[in-house]
């Protein structure tokens, strides 16, 4: 079978399992991935601290209108909030809400139910060498940048 065809099924499965477990939330898989980029870069000392819509759709590889717009749902829902950047009147920083801060722990424990059913019947060397294995992967798809 075609390798594309294998990750992209794969990916596909991963996502439909997960974003049924996130159902529950009432969020989806793409709401929860700028949630944790997002969470990411609010809680790393070196990186900077003002997230805005363009840096998640860079970081994500998404097209922008598509990050604004499950910005805009996560806003509706108070799962983030928009802050005015004093610099620029014409863009804002994103944060997340005390609520989502509580939360992201139940999310990731949902996140790791999923990648431990999709890797349940192979070996722990085995997951190691398919995390090698993306991350080579991933890294050629990005010309040489190091992605985790």
């Amino acid at each position: 079978m075609n390798l594309g065809y294998l990750l992209s099924k794969a990916t596909r499965l991963c996502k439909q399992d997960l974003n049924l477990r996130l159902s529950e939330l009432d969020l989806t898989v793409a709401q929860y991935i700028i949630l944790r980029d997002i969470f990411m870069y609010e809680s790393q000392p070196e990186l900077e601290k003002h997230v805005n819509p363009a840096c998640i759709a860079a970081r994500l590889n998404c097209d922008r209108p598509t990050v604004t717009g499950i910005i805009q749902r996560l806003l509706d829902h108070g799962w983030i909030l928009k802050k005015d950047n004093l610099h620029d009147k014409r863009s804002f920083y994103l944060e997340l809400t005390n609520k989502t801060r509580e939360i992201l722990p139940k999310l990731d424990e949902l996140d790791e139910m999923t990648l431990s059913k999709a890797v349940s019947s192979l070996e722990e060397h085995e997951v190691d060498q398919l995390k090698k294995f993306l991350r080579q992967i991933i890294k050629n798809l990005h010309k040489g940048e190091e992605h985790e």
